[in-house]
């Protein structure tokens, strides 16, 4: 959708045009060279580039190791493997995009026939966050939920009818708190807003205010404010804060 709007609006981008447009949304994970590929050529076809015909090999030298599987319907996907002994999980989530939770009875599904356990955040062992760069997500809300769906318990048992049941019998008290679903709404008058901390910041810092920066954007602080190393040693240690192993680049 990013690369039509883009050709909407400037039918003859160049490459780094296209990259631009897309680059909120490309992953590096798939690889950025083959996306930009395709959209360039688009743009040539539309300028009467001739491009060779794709090659084609004969169907018949073609075979998909699990073709004949998926098409008969006999292909084993991982909901249909069963071990002995297993366990079927299952979430309760959040209904409210923001509220505060008061209270969670499980005890009635804990005792239901079939129910394993039943776990809430107060179960989780050690700190109950998690994230890739920054560790700000709930394993399982604990004080309040954020956005419907938000983890609230979790419940294994010994068939899916049992932990479906289970989530049914759990009770959870809420009290609602207000939500913003306008992004619009959301930028007035707030300049950060911290999810570990729940904090909102003004645009206008209070006197003496002060807010940690999370540890990735200290790394880059640390960075754009610290000399470079000399040529013979590439890699900052601990003392510039730099991560052990990492070199900067020439």
């Amino acid at each position: 959708m990013a690369a039509k709007a883009l050709l909407d609006r400037n039918p003859t981008p160049t490459r780094e045009q296209i990259a631009k447009a897309l680059g909120s949304n490309l992953c590096r994970c798939t690889g950025y060279v083959s996306i930009l590929d395709a959209v360039t050529r688009v743009v040539d076809l539309g300028r009467g580039v001739q491009y060779p015909e794709p090659q084609v090999c004969d169907a018949a030298e073609v075979h998909r190791a699990d073709a004949r599987a998926k098409v008969l319907g006999t292909a084993l996907y991982a909901a249909d493997l069963t071990l002995a002994g297993m366990l079927h999980g299952a979430v309760l989530r959040s209904p409210h995009p923001h509220a505060e939770i008061l209270e969670i009875d499980d005890s009635e599904a804990r005792a239901l026939p079939g129910v394993i356990t039943v776990v809430t955040a107060r179960d989780v062992p050690g700190v109950n966050l998690y994230g890739r760069a920054l560790k700000d997500e709930r394993v399982l809300a604990d004080v309040r939920v954020r956005q419907i769906g938000d983890a609230v318990a979790a419940v294994a048992a010994t068939s899916p009818e049992a932990a479906a049941q289970a989530l049914a019998a759990i009770r959870v008290s809420y009290r609602l708190l207000p939500a913003i679903a306008d992004p619009a709404e959301a930028l007035k008058g707030v300049r950060h807003l911290s999810t570990t901390a729940g904090i909102c910041w003004p645009k206008k810092r209070p006197t003496g205010a002060t807010r940690k920066r999370p540890w990735h954007k200290r790394i880059w602080w640390s960075m754009s404010h610290t000399p470079r190393p000399s040529s013979s040693t590439r890699t900052w240690s601990r003392n510039r804060r730099w991560p052990i192993g990492m070199t900067r680049g020439a």
